[in-house]
Parts: C-alpha cells; structure tokens; sequence
C-alpha cells in the first residue's frame, strides 16, 4: 500500500538531491580549480573583503591588514562595536604599559624602551590625553619649554609617532590635549596655562613649525578658579564640538570656552 506524503521518503529524496548537487559541485570545483594567494582577494573580490572585515572587531582589523601591502592599503571599513579596551600605565614612568581587550579577556605588555623611545628618558614623560587611539605625551628639560609627542601602539613602526613643534611656554602648561583623531588634516592641538589673572592659549594643526598662542585676561583670578596649580595631565576634562574647545573649572562653577577660528578666550 502507497503512503501518500510518507515524511520519510521527501527526507531520502532531499538528501539524494544535496549528494548530487555537491557532488557536481565538487567536480566543478577540482576541474576548473585555480590556486591564487589570499591577497589577491581585494583586487579581484573587493565587496567580499569589505563584507568579511564589517564583520570583525578591530584588533582583528589590524592583523588582517598587517598580512601584505595590498590589504594593509585597503579602503576603510567600520569594525563591529566593540568593548572600549582598556590602558594600564607603569606606577613610575611611562616605561610600559598593558594594552587590556576585554572582547577576548587578553593582555598585551608593550616596553617603551624597546620602541621608538628607544634611549629617552621615559621618566620625564607624562600622559596629557588619549583619544581615538593616540597618546598626547609630553616632556620639558628645561623650564617652559615643552616637547609633544603623540604615539600610537596600533599604527606600523613608521606611523605611530607624530612630533609637534617645540613650545616656549610663558607660563607651566595644565591642559593639553586634541580636537580629532591627529591623522585628520583637521585636527588641532591645545594647551592652557595661566597665572593669576592671565591665560596662555596654545594652538597648532598638522604640519605647523611653530604654534600659535594667545593671552587673554580674565576679570576673576585663575587662582580662585582652581585653587591649585597642576601640572601637565588629564586633571581638568576638557571637550572639543563644533570648533570650540570647552573646560570647566572647579570654583565657582564656569566654563571656559576657546573658538579656533576666531581665537577667542571666554570663561
């Protein structure tokens, strides 16, 4: 007797019909094989490679890129959102650090020394800011003259350092920081220092040789806004929209506010 829709019987037909199809396939496959080394990929696929590394965190990024010239010059994907990872600096100097990736619970310890640091005095460097994956690092031999540095532990040897024109400092520097990432032809760097009822802005973007600084004064003394006289460090948060870097003082509560086009100070 015939069983009409026996579930069974579809099952054995589907299965025949997949074993033939991948049998076809396979036989396609071996007689028009072609071998091609994986970074010929992105000249030929390139779709195929924007889709594989949208799916990728962006330490992987970086090692996708670091297998040949071709992929490292790939046109720019956005990676999957991702855990921020997370610095952690040497109690003393800036000899080390560890570089935390929280997405794979792994832990990277980068020696100073043994980068492009190699022979400086890591003991007089500080951190003055960090942001899109750059360190703003500064140094000073001598009283108010300041060495920049921006370095970063993701970019290849020849890109992970960006040196900035000297500075002479009328006055001790208590903010440093940057507008956007430092590769931007965009980006501006900032300090503030002050003394009493004056303050010394210092600006300069990519490829100046020298900075801009201005002095304004203020109708409050900067002493009985802050207090405390800091050093150069990330001690006063200080944000960057629209043109405008912004930064807050502790008493009384102001804001003080300064307009790259038009290099005016107002708190």
């Amino acid at each position: 007797m015939e069983v009409l829709n026996d579930p069974s019987e579809r099952r054995r037909k589907r299965q025949a019909l997949w074993s033939k199809l991948f049998s076809e396939l396979e036989e396609f496959v071996v007689t028009t094989k072609e071998f091609r080394p994986w970074s010929s990929l992105p000249i030929k696929y390139p779709k195929i490679m924007e889709f594989i590394l949208s799916h990728l965190y962006y330490s992987d990024h970086a090692r996708v890129r670091a297998v040949c010239k071709t992929w490292s010059s790939m046109h720019r994907v956005a990676p999957m959102k991702q855990l921020p990872w997370l610095i952690l600096w040497g109690k003393d100097s800036c000899r080390s650090f560890k570089l935390i990736d929280p997405q794979y619970s792994i832990i990277y310890t980068i020696e100073m020394e043994n980068t492009v640091f190699e022979g400086k005095d890591l003991s007089e460097i500080e951190i003055c800011a960090c942001k899109h994956s750059w360190f703003l690092m500064s140094s000073s031999t001598d009283q108010h003259v300041y060495s920049f540095v921006l370095y970063s532990p993701f970019m290849n040897s020849l890109e992970r350092v960006i040196e900035l024109p000297i500075l002479n400092s009328n006055r001790k520097i208590q903010i440093a920081t940057f507008s956007s990432n430092p590769t931007s032809p965009d980006c501006v760097f900032f300090t503030l220092s002050y003394d009493y009822t004056k303050v010394d802005i210092s600006t300069c973007s990519r490829g100046d040789t020298a900075w801009t600084i201005g002095t304004f004064h203020n109708n409050v003394s900067m002493d009985e806004l802050w207090g405390l006289n800091y050093s150069v460090g990330p001690h006063i948060n200080v944000a960057y929209l629209d043109g405008k870097f912004y930064w807050t003082s502790f008493y009384p509560e102001m804001v003080g506010t300064y307009s790259i086009v038009e290099k005016d100070y107002h708190l």
